[in-house]
């Protein structure tokens, strides 16, 4: 019989007494059963993975408090065969796609890198998608995206490499000199990096500071608006509070100097 590798999804739990029970079953059954048209969704582009039917392997664990479990398995498929695109990357492959989005790597350079094979065997990281990518940028909390300023991006690439102990080099060819091309290289020193990690830390400054100014004139667009919608009492009352505030403020001020000269 050949086997099958395939995923199990949790379809319910029941709670009891002294247990609970959780049932699992192929990721490839359409638990649903009939939809009627108004519920039934527009189809993905790559196809939905469900099968028309119901897959009958499955999985029913009990779980006492007590710590022992008891797992009842039903290992038959029927209905699907084994497809790359409904398998899980494996956890060195999601590994390394992780390390490619956090160094902040364009999605479209993953996924060309991806296509190229090295084995004749195609594996689940060759048919990687865009929306795999983002399921894994969810998964990880990673919203970075690749720099509009080309230092900056080059700055994430050297730190990038720096973090991995690979020392890349880059190759400058000339067209009225083919054969001296391949001698020709810029090798991106470490002597560099101190430079170039300042010049990141300087922009994430401006944007820092950018970010407080907006902040700040925000708060007061929303602090004059306020005052614009207040008659003449309300207004006076404003300042009468806004004034025993600063006075309350101000008292507390003096009465911490004043311990502190006491205390020295």
């Amino acid at each position: 019989m050949q086997k099958i590798e395939t995923s199990y999804v949790s379809h319910r739990t029941i709670r009891r007494k002294e247990h609970k029970i959780m049932y699992y079953d192929c990721n490839r059954s359409d638990l649903q059963g009939y939809k009627p048209n108004y519920k039934i969704m527009t189809e993905k582009a790559g196809g939905s993975i469900k099968i028309k039917g119901v897959c009958p392997s499955r999985l029913i664990c009990k779980l006492r408090d007590q710590g022992q479990v008891s797992v009842s398995y039903w290992k038959t498929h029927a209905g699907h065969k084994e497809e790359l695109r409904t398998m899980h990357l494996s956890k060195a492959e999601e590994k390394m796609v992780v390390e490619k989005l956090i160094a902040g790597v364009p999605p479209s350079r993953i996924l060309k890198d991806s296509r190229k094979l090295e084995t004749p065997q195609l594996d689940r990281l060759a048919v990687i998608t865009t929306q795999d990518l983002t399921n894994l940028s969810t998964k990880y909390n990673i919203h970075k995206k690749r720099d509009q300023n080309d230092m900056v991006a080059a700055a994430l690439k050297v730190q990038e490499w720096n973090a991995n102990n690979k020392n890349y080099t880059f190759l400058f060819k000339k067209e009225d000199d083919a054969a001296r091309c391949s001698r020709e290289m810029l090798t991106i020193k470490s002597r560099h990096e101190e430079e170039i990690n300042e010049f990141v830390r300087g922009k994430l400054e401006q944007t820092n500071v950018t970010q407080e100014k907006t902040k700040r004139s925000l708060q007061q667009e929303y602090l004059n608006n306020v005052l614009n919608g207040l008659d003449d009492q309300g207004f006076a009352e404003y300042m009468r509070k806004t004034q025993g505030i600063l006075e309350e403020v101000n008292n507390k001020g003096k009465k911490i100097t004043k311990k502190r000269k006491m205390e020295t």
